[in-house]
């Protein structure tokens, strides 16, 4: 299936520009964050302060590469199913993940 790379990106771009802003971000702030193409709620996630921004990989552009990985990307983008990709090689698994489930941290143990 050949991706309408033109039309996917004007997609991505009506859909970041529809979402709201964040409340608790400063409106300059949430305006330049969105003109890197970050929502302002990552403000609030992200050390941008301690790690550059340049580090992460935006909202808007994360949005125009998804699904890079096809029918894998289900498996692959939750981080839950890590167990089940690596069954055969425990030892990769990590003992801690840390996820946001319902607006709160989820905490999973191996």
């Amino acid at each position: 299936m050949k991706r309408n790379y033109k039309q996917h990106r004007n997609k991505a771009d009506d859909w970041y520009d529809a979402k709201p802003s964040e409340p608790r971000v400063r409106i300059e702030r949430a305006e330049q964050l969105k003109s890197r193409g970050f929502w302002a709620r990552n403000e609030l996630a992200y050390d941008f302060a301690k790690y550059p921004e340049a580090l992460y990989a935006n909202d808007r552009d994360f949005f125009f590469m998804h699904p890079i990985n096809g029918w894998l990307s289900k498996l692959v983008d939750d981080k839950r199913f890590i167990p089940v990709i690596f069954r055969s090689a425990p030892h990769l698994v990590p003992e801690l993940s840390i996820g946001i489930e319902d607006a709160a941290p989820k905490f999973v143990m191996r």
